[in-house]
C-alpha cells in the first residue's frame, strides 16, 4: 500500500474499496473474500499515503471481526524514483521539529545537499512547496497561515534521489 505520495485517484480507489466492503456488510452482514482482503490491506496501510480511509478500515475490521487489533502505520522511507524501502542508517534522513508546531518548524537534513520540501494535508492537497539548498544543518520554515491539523512532510534529497516522510501536527 505504501508508496510515493498518493494521487487523488489512488486515495479515491481506497475509499471505493472501503465503501464497497462496508455496503456489502450492511446489506448482507458478510464480507466477500476479496473485500475482506482489501480491508485488511487498507488497515495495515499508511494513512499519509493511502488516505485517512486507513483509520476507517481499522475500525471496521475490529468491528466486523470483533477484535481490538492495534494497527501501526506502515509508513516506510522510500526512494523517490523506485518507491523501494531504504534503511534509516544508510540512506538520507531528516528531522522535523518541534512537533506539534505552532506553524513555525525546522527541518534538519544534516547538510546532505539540496532538498525539496512538500507539506501536504490529509486530503492530498499540497499546502507548501519549497526547494532548499540543504547546505545548513537546519532550515526554518513558516506555515503560520495553516489550520490546526495533521500534515505530511515529504523531504526529498535531490542529489541522492531519496525521500523521507514525516508527520507534522500544527497546533496553535
Amino acid at each position: 500500500m505504501c508508496g510515493t505520495l498518493p494521487t487523488d485517484q489512488s486515495v479515491a480507489n481506497n475509499y471505493g474499496k472501503f465503501y464497497k466492503a462496508y455496503t456489502e456488510y450492511l446489506l448482507e452482514h458478510i464480507i466477500p473474500t476479496q473485500d475482506s482482503t482489501d480491508i485488511i490491506q487498507l488497515a495495515k496501510g499508511c494513512p499519509f499515503t493511502d488516505g485517512a480511509v486507513v483509520y476507517q478500515a481499522r475500525a471496521f475490521y475490529n468491528l466486523v471481526y470483533d477484535r481490538a487489533t492495534n494497527f501501526t502505520d506502515d509508513c516506510r522511507l522510500l526512494t523517490a524514483s523506485t518507491g523501494t524501502s531504504v534503511s534509516n542508517e544508510k540512506g538520507f534522513d531528516a528531522i522535523v521539529y518541534p512537533n506539534p508546531s505552532d506553524g513555525k518548524f525546522f527541518i534538519t537534513s544534516h547538510g546532505q545537499g539540496p532538498i525539496s520540501v512538500k507539506l501536504t494535508d490529509l486530503q492530498g492537497k499540497v499546502v507548501l512547496e519549497q526547494r532548499l539548498s540543504g547546505e545548513q544543518d537546519e532550515t526554518e520554515l513558516n506555515s503560520g497561515d495553516l489550520n490546526n491539523g495533521v500534515y505530511l512532510v515529504q523531504i526529498t534529497n535531490l542529489s541522492k534521489n531519496e525521500t523521507v516522510y514525516r508527520k507534522l501536527v500544527i497546533q496553535k
